[in-house]
């Protein structure tokens, strides 16, 4: 897993993130109140809320106007796809 903390001053945000450039991850927040921006849903995320960015997802992250934020970002590394095997019992 690859780990970094994001901080945003109040007001501030981060450039959109380019959905080929997204891979799957958490952002957890340690601190504020900040804004998950995708299309045209925006969610506001509480201190020790988190959200799983689904993998290219195109995304802003946006601290409130009166307070900064913190937010740990996870990247989940790619899983291998695996299809279910069908098993035959003969009795």
């Amino acid at each position: 897993f690859d780990c970094s903390l994001v901080m945003l001053a109040s007001g501030n945000e981060t450039p959109r993130y380019l959905a080929e450039n997204v891979p799957e991850h958490i952002l957890y927040v340690v601190e504020g109140q900040p804004t998950i921006r995708f299309r045209n849903v925006n969610t506001i995320l509480s201190q020790d809320q988190a959200l799983l960015v689904p993998k290219g997802s195109a995304h802003t992250i946006a601290a409130g106007p009166s307070q900064g934020a913190k937010l740990l970002r996870v990247e989940i590394p790619p899983r291998p796809e695996t299809l279910p095997q069908i098993i035959t019992l003969n009795s």
